[in-house]
């Protein structure tokens, strides 16, 4: 497990994409308001904490998306 300066425990994207059972990109991520804790150059961690949060703004949006396309 990574920790940041604070000791909070991170994920990595590839982290969340295991937990979720499918892949998400960090821009899609970033795009849905999911906020990364550290951004290197090839790696971005996200807050453990944080995880919960994500699930929800990943079924928003597609629920979102699937109404649109409804609507459509």
């Amino acid at each position: 497990m990574k920790h940041d300066e604070n000791g909070n425990t991170l994920l990595s994207t590839s982290e969340i994409q295991s937990l979720l059972g499918f892949s998400v990109s960090v821009n899609l991520l970033k795009r849905i308001g999911a906020e990364p804790r550290i951004e290197l150059v090839r790696s971005v961690y996200w807050l453990e904490s944080d995880f919960q949060k994500i699930c929800l703004l990943l079924s928003s949006h597609i629920l979102n998306t699937r109404g649109n396309r409804d609507r459509g």
